[in-house]
């Protein structure tokens, strides 16, 4: 009796062909989990950055006074502005310094002479006919010392120029903010375009805070009191920021095929201190 060991050609045809076909399948697979791992991938991203550029927004422009000086220049893609960075109370001065109390003093880093400057908050003097209002100093110097009670204190030297503000429109208590002049702006670095912070007393170069953005990643528009569009930082009163974000374009496909990248936008609406209601215009 004949016995047939082996394979005939047909069956060994028909393996290979399932053996090409399921290998083309599990590689199929495997490259579409691959994009669909790097879109998820880049999504986060964009929300991430998106989220980054909620927080920068809210911390660095919120609460920018009307009127008072905080905003600087204004562009479609570029801001300067007073950025705050620190926060105390006064419990006596000089005319070549304010004590504010060491324990009751709040700022993101050390304050800076030449870099920071202060934002003492006058009462007014209803018989001199003076408002209450926020007066511009310098900050020359920063050290120790001590409150008249003995308290620890810390000294911030300035200027102060008694025909524009008197002492006694500085009451004990009294806050004193710290700001640094900044540029916020939209610019180019390494192929990439990135929401970039400049110190403007501080000096050196522009530095990344956001992105990557797209080419019109970062736009600002600005309204009056009746809602109405204005360029004059004197009368703005609310700020509307609109950041975009997208993923770069995915690599080619071995089948030709592009799979779609991620992109998302954000819009943040800012209404400056004391503004109250704010119109949407015509």
């Amino acid at each position: 009796m004949l016995t047939r060991h082996g394979f005939t050609l047909v069956e060994a045809v028909v393996a290979a062909v399932l053996t090409v076909f399921v290998g083309a399948l599990l590689v199929s697979l495997l490259l579409r989990g691959q994009a669909v791992i790097a879109f998820e991938r880049g999504r986060m991203e964009v929300q991430r950055t998106l989220r980054s550029g909620a927080l920068f927004a809210s911390y660095e422009w919120s609460g920018l006074t009307p009127g008072s000086g905080d905003l600087m220049a204004l562009g479609r893609s570029r801001l300067q502005y007073r950025g705050f960075r620190g926060l105390a109370a006064s419990c006596t001065w000089r005319t070549d310094a304010i004590i504010v109390r060491y324990d009751l003093r709040y700022g993101v880093r050390a304050w800076v002479a030449g870099r920071d400057s202060l934002l003492v908050y006058a009462v007014g003097d209803s018989v001199a006919g003076t408002s209450p209002r926020w007066e511009p100093l310098p900050l020359t110097g920063v050290a120790a010392g001590v409150c008249p009670d003995g308290s620890p204190g810390l000294t911030l030297q300035t200027i102060i120029d008694p025909a524009r503000l008197p002492l006694r429109e500085v009451v004990p208590g009294t806050p004193v903010r710290l700001f640094e002049s900044m540029e916020s702006r939209l610019y180019k670095s390494q192929g990439d375009w990135w929401l970039g912070l400049r110190s403007l007393t501080g000096g050196g170069s522009i530095q990344p805070a956001l992105g990557p953005l797209t080419a019109n990643g970062f736009e600002l528009r600005f309204r009056d009191q009746a809602g109405v569009p204005t360029t004059d930082p004197a009368l703005v009163v609310a700020m509307t920021a609109t950041f975009r974000a997208s993923t770069p374009r995915p690599a080619v496909l071995p089948w030709g095929r592009r799979p779609a990248g991620s992109s998302d936008s954000l819009v943040v609406e800012l209404v400056s201190r004391n503004a109250g209601p704010v119109g949407r215009g015509p």
